[in-house]
Protein backbone atom coordinates (compact mmCIF):
# COMPACT_ATOMS: atom_id res chain seq x y z
CA UNK A 1 0.00 0.00 0.00
CA UNK A 2 1.18 3.28 -0.97
CA UNK A 3 -0.39 6.56 0.39
CA UNK A 4 -0.13 10.16 -0.98
CA UNK A 5 -1.04 13.09 1.88
CA UNK A 6 -0.37 16.30 -0.69
CA UNK A 7 -1.60 19.61 -0.95
CA UNK A 8 -3.53 20.93 -4.01
CA UNK A 9 -3.62 18.04 -6.88
CA UNK A 10 -5.13 18.73 -10.56
CA UNK A 11 -4.62 22.62 -11.20
CA UNK A 12 -2.25 23.96 -13.64
CA UNK A 13 -1.82 27.35 -15.48
CA UNK A 14 -1.43 25.97 -18.99
CA UNK A 15 -3.77 25.45 -21.25
CA UNK A 16 -5.50 22.05 -21.68
CA UNK A 17 -3.82 20.66 -25.24
CA UNK A 18 -6.49 19.85 -27.82
CA UNK A 19 -8.16 16.76 -27.98
CA UNK A 20 -6.50 15.47 -30.86
CA UNK A 21 -3.25 15.42 -28.59
CA UNK A 22 -4.69 14.42 -25.34
CA UNK A 23 -3.28 10.96 -25.60
CA UNK A 24 0.36 12.43 -26.48
CA UNK A 25 1.20 11.65 -22.53
CA UNK A 26 0.40 8.02 -22.46
CA UNK A 27 1.90 7.44 -26.04
CA UNK A 28 5.56 8.15 -24.59
CA UNK A 29 4.71 6.59 -21.51
CA UNK A 30 3.89 3.18 -22.75
CA UNK A 31 5.03 1.59 -19.76
CA UNK A 32 3.31 3.91 -16.89
CA UNK A 33 1.73 1.67 -14.12
CA UNK A 34 -0.78 3.90 -13.34
CA UNK A 35 -2.35 7.79 -14.31
CA UNK A 36 -4.05 10.48 -12.79
CA UNK A 37 -5.41 13.39 -13.62
CA UNK A 38 -8.12 15.95 -13.64
CA UNK A 39 -8.04 15.79 -17.36
CA UNK A 40 -7.66 12.86 -19.95
CA UNK A 41 -4.50 11.51 -20.16
CA UNK A 42 -5.89 9.05 -23.44
CA UNK A 43 -8.28 10.49 -25.28
CA UNK A 44 -9.09 6.99 -26.23
CA UNK A 45 -9.89 6.52 -22.29
CA UNK A 46 -13.60 5.52 -21.48
CA UNK A 47 -13.29 5.58 -17.76
CA UNK A 48 -14.84 8.11 -15.74
CA UNK A 49 -12.23 10.52 -14.15
CA UNK A 50 -13.44 10.37 -10.23
CA UNK A 51 -16.13 8.99 -8.06
CA UNK A 52 -17.16 11.86 -5.89
CA UNK A 53 -19.28 11.76 -2.41
CA UNK A 54 -21.68 14.67 -1.48
CA UNK A 55 -22.01 15.80 2.07
CA UNK A 56 -25.51 16.82 2.03
CA UNK A 57 -26.56 12.53 1.27
CA UNK A 58 -23.53 11.18 1.16
CA UNK A 59 -24.18 9.25 -2.39
CA UNK A 60 -21.45 8.77 -4.88
CA UNK A 61 -21.52 9.47 -8.23
CA UNK A 62 -19.00 8.82 -11.27
CA UNK A 63 -17.38 12.14 -12.77
CA UNK A 64 -16.21 11.73 -16.13
CA UNK A 65 -14.89 14.55 -18.73
CA UNK A 66 -16.36 17.20 -20.83
CA UNK A 67 -15.61 17.06 -25.05
CA UNK A 68 -12.40 18.76 -24.25
CA UNK A 69 -11.38 16.22 -22.00
CA UNK A 70 -11.56 18.53 -19.32
CA UNK A 71 -13.56 17.31 -15.95
CA UNK A 72 -16.79 17.50 -16.05
CA UNK A 73 -17.95 20.43 -14.37
CA UNK A 74 -20.93 20.74 -15.18
CA UNK A 75 -21.84 16.78 -13.88
CA UNK A 76 -19.69 17.56 -10.99
CA UNK A 77 -21.97 20.59 -9.55
CA UNK A 78 -25.09 18.86 -10.40
CA UNK A 79 -24.31 15.82 -8.18
CA UNK A 80 -22.62 18.05 -4.94
CA UNK A 81 -25.78 20.84 -5.69
CA UNK A 82 -24.68 23.46 -2.91
CA UNK A 83 -23.19 20.72 -0.49
CA UNK A 84 -19.08 20.00 -0.84
CA UNK A 85 -17.79 16.97 -2.74
CA UNK A 86 -15.41 14.62 -1.91
CA UNK A 87 -13.17 12.09 -4.07
CA UNK A 88 -14.01 8.49 -3.01
CA UNK A 89 -12.02 7.39 -6.05
CA UNK A 90 -9.41 8.97 -8.49
CA UNK A 91 -9.48 6.79 -11.47
CA UNK A 92 -6.68 5.39 -13.16
CA UNK A 93 -6.46 6.35 -16.65
CA UNK A 94 -3.41 3.62 -17.81
CA UNK A 95 -5.98 0.88 -18.01
CA UNK A 96 -4.62 -1.19 -15.64
CA UNK A 97 -7.14 -0.79 -12.54
CA UNK A 98 -4.47 1.21 -10.27
CA UNK A 99 -7.25 3.95 -8.78
CA UNK A 100 -6.32 5.64 -5.90
CA UNK A 101 -8.97 5.78 -3.47
CA UNK A 102 -10.13 6.71 -0.03
CA UNK A 103 -13.34 4.75 1.80
CA UNK A 104 -13.19 6.80 4.96
CA UNK A 105 -15.29 9.94 4.44
CA UNK A 106 -13.71 11.74 7.24
CA UNK A 107 -10.05 11.21 5.14
CA UNK A 108 -11.84 11.92 1.59
CA UNK A 109 -10.08 14.95 -0.40
CA UNK A 110 -12.25 17.88 -0.95
CA UNK A 111 -13.07 19.00 -4.61
CA UNK A 112 -16.36 21.22 -4.24
CA UNK A 113 -16.41 23.48 -0.75
CA UNK A 114 -20.20 24.38 -0.50
CA UNK A 115 -21.13 24.30 -4.25
CA UNK A 116 -17.91 26.16 -5.04
CA UNK A 117 -15.26 23.68 -7.31
CA UNK A 118 -12.39 24.04 -5.24
CA UNK A 119 -9.03 25.51 -7.77
CA UNK A 120 -5.60 26.00 -7.90
CA UNK A 121 -4.72 28.46 -11.18
CA UNK A 122 -8.49 28.63 -12.02
CA UNK A 123 -8.60 25.03 -12.85
CA UNK A 124 -10.31 22.22 -10.92
CA UNK A 125 -8.17 21.01 -7.77
CA UNK A 126 -8.24 18.04 -5.34
CA UNK A 127 -7.23 19.33 -2.13
CA UNK A 128 -5.28 17.58 0.47
CA UNK A 129 -5.64 19.39 3.61
CA UNK A 130 -3.41 17.38 5.80
CA UNK A 131 -6.10 15.02 6.90
CA UNK A 132 -7.06 13.52 3.45
CA UNK A 133 -5.23 11.36 1.29
CA UNK A 134 -5.46 8.80 -1.45
CA UNK A 135 -3.84 4.71 -1.02
CA UNK A 136 -2.95 2.37 -3.84
CA UNK A 137 -3.19 -0.82 -3.36
CA UNK A 138 -1.49 -3.29 -5.69
CA UNK A 139 1.15 -1.62 -7.99
CA UNK A 140 3.37 -3.80 -9.46
CA UNK A 141 6.85 -4.28 -6.92
CA UNK A 142 4.48 -3.65 -3.99
CA UNK A 143 5.96 -1.49 -1.16
CA UNK A 144 9.06 -1.08 -3.68
CA UNK A 145 7.46 0.46 -6.19
CA UNK A 146 8.32 4.17 -7.13
CA UNK A 147 6.11 7.05 -8.30
CA UNK A 148 7.97 9.53 -10.70
CA UNK A 149 6.18 12.62 -12.29
CA UNK A 150 3.68 13.60 -9.89
CA UNK A 151 3.89 17.22 -9.19
CA UNK A 152 2.09 20.47 -7.98
CA UNK A 153 4.17 23.48 -10.27
CA UNK A 154 2.16 26.04 -7.98
CA UNK A 155 2.80 28.01 -4.56
CA UNK A 156 1.82 26.10 -2.28
CA UNK A 157 -1.25 27.65 0.08
CA UNK A 158 1.37 29.39 2.62
CA UNK A 159 2.59 31.19 -0.26
CA UNK A 160 6.34 29.22 -0.43
CA UNK A 161 7.97 27.51 -3.11
CA UNK A 162 6.44 24.33 -5.62
CA UNK A 163 5.04 21.46 -4.05
CA UNK A 164 5.94 17.98 -5.10
CA UNK A 165 5.59 14.38 -3.36
CA UNK A 166 5.05 11.14 -3.89
CA UNK A 167 5.91 7.94 -2.15
CA UNK A 168 9.92 8.52 -2.53
CA UNK A 169 9.98 12.68 -2.82
CA UNK A 170 7.90 14.48 0.08
CA UNK A 171 7.99 18.62 1.21
CA UNK A 172 8.40 21.50 -1.04
CA UNK A 173 11.18 23.10 -2.82
CA UNK A 174 11.39 27.21 -2.92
Amino acid sequence: MITFPFGFMGGGSAPSPPPELVDALLNDVPYAQGAWALRKLDKNYPGSCIKVRESGGNTLADIGFDSDGNLDTTALLAHTGSNSGYVHTWYDQSGLGYNATQTTDAAQPRIVNSGVIDTKNSKPAILLDGNGYFTLDDLPGGSDATLIGLMVSSKDQTGGGSSWAGPSLSGSQS
